[in-house]
């Protein structure tokens, strides 16, 4: 069982799996490739994500409960 990892004329990574996948594990993969690719270049740290997290939560908390009031 191997894996082929190819890179083909256009500049795209072909990646060549044998046999039958689980298509929940491969879109998992496939989402988790993405994110790295999507963040190679990024300079942020997981406490910069982690206090946009906590702003992004308290702002909508805080729009939830303006609702909720009115």
């Amino acid at each position: 069982m191997s894996i082929a990892i190819k890179q083909n004329k256009k500049k795209e990574t072909v990646i060549t799996l044998p046999g039958k996948f689980d298509e929940i594990m491969l879109d998992q993969a496939i989402r988790y490739m993405r994110y790295l690719y999507l963040t190679r270049n990024s300079k942020a740290t997981q406490a910069d994500a982690d206090a946009l997290a906590e702003e992004i939560n308290e702002s909508a908390y805080r729009k939830r409960r303006k609702r909720m009031a009115s």
